[in-house]
């Protein structure tokens, strides 16, 4: 059971890091590695700020294992220890929580 749901938090892990990658390209104009970096910078600062320890190493694109070694596109995956993977997904969920999906107006019950 341990190992189907860290497996599972791997893929959540991946995609969750590539979605808020995204926004960060869309947003400054930045290659997936420096967003990647600037997302761990974020992190970095995250667990500080709630005194959370994570010996998590930097992310970088093949940690995400987009392609396989004869690089074709697979899966998105990101291995880490099981405690990391919690305290990433704590992450993610805090930054999606306070992503502004919308701008600055809400499209949503105005009429």
């Amino acid at each position: 059971m341990h190992v189907l749901n860290l497996g599972l938090l791997h893929v959540i892990l991946a995609e969750g890091l590539l979605l808020l990658a995204e926004d960060l390209q869309l947003r400054h104009g930045c290659c997936l590695a420096n967003a990647l970096d600037d997302l761990f910078n974020q992190f970095k600062a995250w667990c500080s700020a709630h005194k959370i320890q994570s010996s998590q190493r930097r992310w970088k694109t093949k940690n995400l294992h987009l392609q396989d070694a004869k690089g074709v596109p697979q899966f998105p995956l990101m291995l880490t220890k099981a405690f990391n993977g919690r305290v990433i997904l704590a992450f993610l969920a805090d930054s999606f929580n306070n992503l502004d999906q919308f701008g600055s107006k809400c499209v949503f019950g105005s009429q």
